[in-house]
């Protein structure tokens, strides 16, 4: 990060929040698109306390999108309620925030300030919720089924690839994505089954479509080959990602909030 004056020399007291985002600020010859601050621990309840504080000041400064940790698809739960959404506010904590993290005070706090901030304004000046975390968990992820099949829905139909036709094959029991014991046994992996299988697999499609989604499964990741083209990305889109099937809401600037690893 380029600023005005060393990074050590910035360093202060976070007693007034007021004063140390206006420090920050002030530092960069123009405000950052993207501002991304993190918490040192997860538990300790101060923290998301400190954080809503340093928001209410960044949304004075024209901050109008957020980034939290927590599972992207999630998110949308909680953007749609402070939008005014009718859910009940324990409702979302729950559905909206992975890992746990809706039962964290400082969280509860968080929604009703947005949800007050955004009452009454117009879309373009109401603040925006992501989430940038992947839906899993230690031991375990939830199916993919629904991010999938509404991610399917919405393409076009000239657009959509044909491995959309495949998904309730291919995902199988939604039981055994969370299945916790595969993390132990390789062979309670959902994907076990298709490897040594494929007669049980190739019939409710074919044994064509069948080897083309093994080898697109099978084929390993390798680094481009061209140095990506030096097009900048639009504003806050390193950080912040909205499902494709929800309309992108206006961006101004975006504020990510990331804890360190526990």
């Amino acid at each position: 990060m380029s600023t005005a004056v060393p990074l050590h020399e910035m360093a202060c007291e976070l007693d007034d929040p007021a004063r140390a985002v206006n420090n920050l600020l002030a530092a960069r010859a123009e405000p950052p698109t993207v501002l991304a601050l993190g918490e040192p621990t997860h538990g300790i309840e101060a923290f998301p306390l400190l954080r809503n504080e340093l928001l209410r000041h960044l949304a004075e400064h024209g901050y109008r999108s957020i980034a939290l940790e927590t599972d992207l698809f999630a998110a949308a739960a909680v953007d749609d309620y402070i939008a005014g959404a009718g859910t009940d506010i324990d409702t979302v904590l729950q559905t909206g925030f992975s890992h746990g993290f809706g039962a964290i005070p400082g969280n509860r706090e968080l929604l009703h300030w947005l949800r007050d901030y955004n009452r009454g304004r117009p879309q373009r000046d109401r603040i925006v919720f992501h989430g940038f975390d992947a839906p899993t968990e230690y031991s375990a992820a939830p199916s993919p089924r629904r991010f999938l099949r509404a991610a399917a829905d919405h393409l076009p139909a000239p657009l959509r690839p044909d491995s959309a036709n495949d998904l309730e094959a291919l995902l199988g029991d939604d039981r055994d994505w969370s299945n916790e014991a595969a993390m132990f046994d390789p062979a309670a992996s959902v994907g076990t089954p298709l490897v040594p299988a494929p007669c049980a697999w190739s019939p409710t499609t074919s044994p064509e479509r069948y080897a083309a989604r093994h080898r697109s499964c099978a084929r390993p990741i390798r680094p481009p080959t061209t140095t990506p083209s030096p097009t900048p990305a639009p504003p806050s889109a390193c950080c912040a990602t909205t499902p494709p099937w929800r309309a992108p809401p206006p961006i101004a600037s975006l504020v990510c909030w990331r804890s360190a690893p526990r």
